[in-house]
């Protein structure tokens, strides 16, 4: 019903519709009717949705948030009936190949309950993909995939889908969005393509380092991703470079947003006393980054706390 409402430019359906009818103007950086079937005119086209996509993320409201945001939360409410079946795997095509020129940090996560644009991509891919048969799903992110060179974007879906079969075993292929032959085939796909960027020195321009470190390490055993970090942490700036891309935000309640370096992280690639020692004697080089400083003191704090049984995540 809400869906309707906002599809139906309602009062009832709150948020930015109910603004534009109490000012009688649409608020600042929001996409208004008009503008939305502009949009979805383009839908058939990737190369011009994907275009109009990036055009928007680069576009800043007054929130601080993109446009695209806007316009990614909106998409949902037009994923069932106004895009055209014919129009899904060009929309499909269109996220995936600009998905990670999306990721933007003012997208980012601001507090708990808040996500970033992975999310808001994912949910209307799924949602479109629903819409048709398992074959046809299978092909379109295949050849969606395939095409692709947003690694980041590719990883997320893949591991989305793979976890949606590990968390409901039970289901049957027809339950799922795609039956577990062909999450093998994509997820070999996604592995071909970490494994390309690591053969092109492209992995750490990955929009999130450390999921594709997970998942390399997950599909392809430990020895080769263990192996690149390996390689990777012997110099200075390798090891402060690879700290700082793992270095990610969480949210506590009690003091709001800090810097987190996932202990697991540390647990699978970077538990050996070598590295820690490394570490330290970065923290006395006056070359790094305030971020990177930042990166090698969390490191140490969660390698520390690890050595000791702890756990790093208990804030104080």
């Amino acid at each position: 019903m809400a869906s309707t409402w906002v599809k139906q430019r309602r009062v009832a359906a709150g948020g930015e519709i109910a603004d534009a009818y109490f000012r009688f103007a649409i608020p600042d950086g929001s996409i208004g009717h008009a503008e939305m079937k502009a949009i979805l005119a383009l839908a058939h086209n990737p190369d011009a949705f994907g275009a109009k996509l990036v055009a928007l993320s680069k576009q800043i409201r007054p929130d601080g948030h993109t446009r695209l945001r806007a316009l990614l939360d909106r998409l949902e409410d037009y994923t069932e009936q106004e895009i055209p079946e014919e129009n899904i795997a060009a929309v499909v095509q269109a996220l995936f190949r600009v998905g990670d020129k999306l990721l933007r940090p003012e997208d980012e996560p601001r507090n708990i309950l808040d996500f970033g644009n992975d999310l808001r991509i994912g949910r209307v891919i799924r949602q479109l993909l629903r819409r048709l048969e398992e074959p046809e799903r299978f092909e379109i992110l295949r050849d969606a995939i395939s095409t692709s060179d947003s690694l980041a974007t590719i990883v997320h879906e893949v591991a989305i889908l793979e976890q949606g079969h590990k968390r409901q075993p039970k289901w049957s292929d027809d339950q799922r969005i795609i039956n577990a032959e062909h999450l093998g085939v994509l997820r070999d796909l996604a592995l071909e393509k970490i494994r390309a960027a690591v053969a092109n020195n492209a992995l750490f321009r990955s929009k999130n380092l450390a999921d594709a470190l997970f998942r390399w390490w997950d599909w392809a055993g430990a020895e080769e991703s263990e192996q690149w970090v390996g390689e990777t942490v012997r110099t200075d700036s390798g090891l402060s470079d690879l700290l700082e891309h793992l270095l990610g935000t969480a949210f506590s309640t009690a003091i709001g947003a800090y810097d987190r370096l996932d202990p697991d992280l540390v647990r699978y690639f970077l538990n050996v006393p070598e590295i820690a020692d490394h570490a330290r004697r970065l923290t006395e080089c006056a070359d790094l980054t305030e971020r990177q400083q930042a990166a090698v003191k969390e490191f140490i704090r969660v390698y520390d706390l690890i050595q000791e049984g702890k756990n790093p995540d208990d804030i104080e």
